[in-house]
């Protein structure tokens, strides 16, 4: 019976995963439908409400990164639907 010798480490949207010197990069999923920050931060502010059409290149939140004031901005045309303390989720407008 092989026995092998298995690392892992969880990086900003990611997870690698080191398998006998052979490394692979699991990624995390991606949901288009639920928009993210791209690094981790404090939530200052929604600039939208539950409802609102944002369309891509549109500010939806700011973050605060270290002490600096980040804006979030939308990739596609999407309708917010639920806006939560931790989670903003929208759906593709037609």
């Amino acid at each position: 019976m092989a026995s092998h010798s298995i690392y892992w480490r969880e990086e900003v949207g990611a997870l690698r995963l080191m398998v006998d010197a052979k490394t692979c990069l699991i990624e995390q999923d991606n949901d288009p439908m639920q928009l993210r920050s791209p690094s981790l931060g404090k939530l200052v502010r929604y600039l939208v409400d539950s409802g609102d059409h944002v369309n891509a290149g549109e500010q939806y939140a700011e973050i605060e990164v270290r002490p600096f004031i980040s804006s979030l901005v939308c990739v596609r045309l999407l309708n917010v639907v639920v806006i939560g303390h931790e989670d903003v989720y929208a759906k593709e407008s037609a």
